[in-house]
Parts: structure tokens; sequence; C-alpha cells
């Protein structure tokens, strides 16, 4: 196929799987960039992803009570993210799952490892603080209906803020832990 024709036919967002599909990434990562280069690949297509910062583009649902699942989407989550819930922190949370977006004309696409975060709102929040910090209380206090600023940080920086609202207290049937 020409390449003017392949270029037309790639100027929409291209999806793939995380898993094997069109594109993966060993270090979801860095910043995101695309690019389509025939010449390297024995004149196919080739799409390069390069890795966005951290980046939250989507929380769902945006509200809910404690013990409710919530999905973060965004970009540059590692397996080792700490969650900011308001307050308090979830440690460790690993990236639920992946999928590589590929853009090459289309200027409002946005390419990169779209990334997705998975954690149930905390019945109960532990204070991020470090553990070394003297004035710095450790006891983990009631998740109290309100709203909530949330961002993830991990070894490639923190993300932008986005709100969560919490709409009812912590019971032990839903969240208290």
């Amino acid at each position: 196929m020409h390449h003017s024709r392949l270029a037309a036919a790639f100027a929409a967002c291209v999806l793939g799987s995380g898993a094997g599909g069109l594109f993966s990434s060993a270090h979801p990562a860095a910043a995101a960039e695309a690019a389509m280069s025939p010449a390297a690949n024995g004149g196919a297509a080739r799409i390069m992803i390069a890795e966005a910062r951290v980046t939250i583009s989507n929380i769902r649902p945006p509200s809910g009570l404690p013990g409710a699942e919530v999905t973060l989407i965004g970009f540059g989550f590692t397996n080792d993210n700490t969650v900011h819930f308001g307050p308090g922190v979830l440690t460790h949370v690993a990236i639920a799952s992946a999928a590589g977006i590929g853009c090459t004309a289309d200027p409002n696409c946005r390419g990169g490892i779209r990334q997705v975060l998975v954690f149930a709102v905390p019945g109960k929040l532990l204070p991020a603080c470090p553990p070394q910090t003297a004035n710095c209380s450790r006891l983990p206090r009631e998740t109290a209906p309100g709203e909530y600023r949330v961002f993830v940080e991990n070894e490639n920086g923190k993300s932008n803020e986005l709100r969560f609202t919490v709409t009812g207290p912590a019971t032990p049937e839903r969240g208290r832990q």
C-alpha cells in the first residue's frame, strides 16, 4: 500500500490491546508520541509509542459509597501506584488493564498506553505522611460523606487531580475496614 494511502487509513486513532494486540509496552510510563515509519519495516507501516507523563483522564463513577469500585483511566501508571484519596492513600495499586492508542494525522487523538487502575472507596483513610514524620498521626479515620480530591503518584511523578464524591458513611456491610 502506498505511504499516503496508508497514512490516510491511520488518520483516526488506532486501538490495540496491551496484552499482545497492536501495541504493548514493557515500561508503562513516558511522553506520548506516535510515529509511522514504512521504510523502517520493509515498506510496512510501523507505529512507535513512547509513553506519557502521569495523567488521569477519567474517574468512573464520579461518586459512590465506601466499598464501591472506582476506575481511574489515564496514562503513565506503573505497577506500583499510590492513589491519593483526600487526606488518605491507597498504596501498591497495580494496573488492571492497558491498551495502546496510536495516532498519525488526527490532532485530537492522544497516543500512548491508556491504562486502568481499579480500587475500592476506602471505609477508613490512612493518612498520606511518611512514617518518619514526628507530627503525623498514622491512625486511620472514617471516610465521611463529601468531596475528595483523587490523584496518582508513582516513579513517573504526580498526576492531575480529579474529584470523587462519597455519598454516604461507611457501614460494616459496605467498606468499613
